[in-house]
């Protein structure tokens, strides 16, 4: 279950749902309708044999009405549940008649396993659905944006109701014990990412990485702080050519930063791309840069990809990093970019054909 799938800026569920066993009777609920984009995307990720249901549709309303008790036990248990952000507690209440709906469907499927695929608002749900059916094992993820919104219902379910609460990290894991979540209760399940596709790149391609180029990727957004990863490009003689991929509403700023520099760096914002242009583009890219202080950014599935294509990494300093690169080993932890510029510019071709390799 999750609040809309696929979508452009995460993988995460396309590749884990692609590589359950195909024998299994899989149905994909989720919260929010389905739009163009979403189908799209089911194509292009080959997800077309797996079953949607969502809370929209012409049947809404009868189910809503003939489930008011969930939808008025939902409702309370919100009301008495405020956590820090105001703005997540009223987001709560605006969605509950739909998940109202959406747990009405799974309960006369009757499935027997449902897994919440995001740990925030879905848990709506895995409460609503504990309360129909209290022997359906519910399993719950909690990392990153769900760790770091900590919203009351989200780890209440966590503690009360969920069977297993997986998460990405050895950090998320210990955050969890500390929000009082029982230790025996959670799975530590490492996300990787789709080696298939990477391979295909690889065997179709005759990789040419060519020296001085360097790129990033993700959502254009302010936290993302990608002006930082433009400024390394833009200030270091060693790189002479940059691409951004990725769209979102900080696309004009961007833009705006790259006009006002004075460089000899050719600069490029591209928009979001499909997985296979994305993997080819690292493999012939000879850095791949991220400088994210977006808040619960843990474990970013774009670091692992350039990294299994071979980027060297030059990655900012955020929780659980240390999980995934070994500095100097396999890719580089900076904590900002002078730090960055200084290291690309003293990397002789020895460490950067070792860290490429590992």
């Amino acid at each position: 279950m999750l609040m809309e799938f696929p979508v452009p800026s995460e993988t995460f569920a396309s590749n884990e749902i692609s590589l359950l066993d195909k024998n299994l009777s899989l149905v994909v609920g989720t919260i929010k309708k389905t739009r163009a984009i979403n189908l799209k995307l089911v194509k292009e990720r080959q997800l077309e044999n797996i079953r949607y249901i969502s809370s929209i549709t012409t049947t809404r309303w009868v189910l809503f009405i003939t489930n008011l008790k969930i939808f008025c036990y939902l409702l309370s248990q919100i009301l008495r549940a405020q956590g820090r952000f105001k703005k997540e507690w009223f987001k709560q209440l605006i969605l509950v008649p739909k998940i109202s709906v959406l747990s009405s469907k799974i309960f006369h499927e009757k499935i027997s396993i449902v897994h919440l695929f995001w740990g925030h608002y879905p848990s709506l749900a895995g409460l609503a659905l504990k309360r129909l059916r209290p022997d359906i094992l519910c399993t719950q993820f909690l990392g990153a944006y769900d760790l770091d919104l900590e919203l009351p219902l989200s780890l209440r379910f966590a503690k009360d109701h969920a069977d297993v609460v997986f998460t990405h990290s050895q950090y998320g894991k210990e955050k969890l014990i500390e929000l009082g979540v029982p230790a025996r209760k959670i799975e530590v399940f490492l996300r990787g990412i789709d080696l298939r596709l990477i391979e295909q790149v690889r065997n179709e391609l005759e990789v040419t990485r060519i020296s001085g180029t360097a790129m990033s990727a993700g959502r254009l957004i302010r936290e993302k702080c990608f002006e930082s990863c433009i400024q390394l490009a833009s200030s270091s003689p060693f790189i002479q050519k940059f691409e951004l991929f990725g769209s979102g509403p900080d696309d004009l700023r961007l833009r705006r930063f790259m006009s006002s520099l004075e460089t000899s760096t050719e600069i490029a914002i591209l928009p979001h791309t499909d997985q296979l242009s994305l993997f080819r583009a690292y493999f012939s890219s000879e850095f791949f840069v991220f400088f994210s202080e977006k808040s619960g950014e843990i474990l970013p599935n774009v670091v692992k990809e350039a990294m299994a294509c071979g980027c060297i990494v030059l990655c900012k300093r955020m929780p659980a990093i240390e999980e995934l690169i070994t500095n100097g080993k396999n890719g580089f932890i900076v904590d900002d970019v002078m730090q960055a510029i200084k290291l690309v510019s003293t990397l002789t071709a020895r460490e950067k054909k070792t860290v490429s390799k590992n």
